[in-house]
């Protein structure tokens, strides 16, 4: 994934682990969640960071061109998310506990 991206391990990994815990912390605030609108959040806060990193995703072909990398960043934030225990409690209690239920779902939309 480092070499799709053009960004290396270590500042990937730590990138990964703050859009998990951004995600957590908004999810948190909220007075009610659900899955979609905490799936929804997960999606903003993955354009915004692939755009803050220089990926265009802002039309239809920009979007295309980079849906690879925006399916690997929101699989692999989820992922964290699944293992990370109870320092992602928010997100767990809202349904985002096992990869293999969530992904079906998030196609869903």
């Amino acid at each position: 994934m480092t070499q799709e991206l053009g960004i290396n391990y270590s500042t990937l990994t730590a990138d990964l682990r703050e859009l998990a815990w951004l995600w957590e912390d908004l999810v948190a605030r909220l007075d009610y969640c659900t899955f979609k609108l905490a799936a929804a959040i997960l999606f903003s806060l993955v354009k915004a960071y692939m755009r803050g990193r220089g990926f265009k995703t802002g039309n239809f072909q920009g979007f295309r061109r980079h849906s690879l990398k925006y399916t690997l960043l929101v699989r692999s934030v989820v992922e964290l998310v699944v293992n990370g225990g109870s320092f992602y409690e928010s997100l767990q209690n809202v349904g985002f506990n096992s990869v293999d239920r969530i992904l079906p779902r998030l196609r869903e939309g």
